[in-house]
């Protein structure tokens, strides 16, 4: 691996800055930290997507995946543009997962109160799982610095991003170390998983790796031709 990216790689997989902007964003001080997070999403973003590969090849290892690691959404950009610029439109201020779905559904048609949660749940926590947000102690999610400035940057740099992100996710970074050296079966690899469970998300999981195959910075498809659903 190039030493020079060594350290920001290795700050970026372990949250590092992630962890520092989120207590900022709590106590109301993000602003004095925008500049930061500008440059560490650029410092990000000007990585070449092989120097990602590398350091998940050489620094992450198999870990155990359960239920709650395996995305679960209806729309993808509710998950990611949506969520951040309707959040950040109302200033971030902590919600819960009930408002959250009211924010994103807000198209005039009635739902339950349990419809409304659920699909507050599953975006906001996607969100999370590709580091867009974050929860506090009391559960009251809010967006991170990344999402805070996700829907400022152009729609190439957005798209960037994203692909680094997914690169970071826990479940993502293990469906890649085990298919880039054979054959993996997805729902033998989610075994916590019941069938109905796995036949609700696979296509969520499906939809994420797509982020990846659709990159044009770096050749996804010797890692996912392997993937079998």
């Amino acid at each position: 691996m190039d030493f020079k990216y060594k350290e920001q790689l290795k700050n970026f997989f372990n949250f590092e800055i992630d962890y520092r902007t989120n207590i900022s964003i709590q106590e109301n001080k993000f602003d004095l930290v925008k500049k930061d997070v500008i440059e560490y999403i650029y410092d990000i973003i000007n990585i070449p997507i092989e120097h990602f590969v590398t350091y998940i090849n050489y620094n992450c290892k198999c870990e155990p995946i359960v239920a709650s690691d395996v995305f679960q959404f209806s729309n993808i950009n509710d998950a990611t543009y949506n969520i951040c610029s309707i959040i950040k439109s109302i200033g971030n201020p902590g919600l819960k997962f009930k408002k959250i779905g009211e924010l994103l559904l807000n198209d005039g048609k009635s739902r339950t109160d349990i419809a409304l949660n659920k699909y507050g749940e599953n975006h906001i926590k996607t969100a999370e799982a590709l580091g867009l947000a974050f929860k506090n102690n009391q559960k009251y999610y809010y967006l991170s610095g990344l999402g805070l400035l996700y829907c400022e940057l152009t729609a190439d740099l957005q798209e960037k991003l994203l692909t680094r992100l997914v690169l970071r996710n826990k479940l993502i970074i293990q469906i890649f170390i085990l298919a880039q050296n054979g054959n993996l079966n997805l729902e033998a690899f989610l075994y916590d998983l019941s069938k109905s469970t796995y036949a609700r998300r696979k296509s969520n999981v499906k939809r994420i790796i797509n982020i990846l195959e659709k990159s044009n910075e770096y050749e996804f498809k010797y890692f996912i031709n392997n993937i079998t659903y």
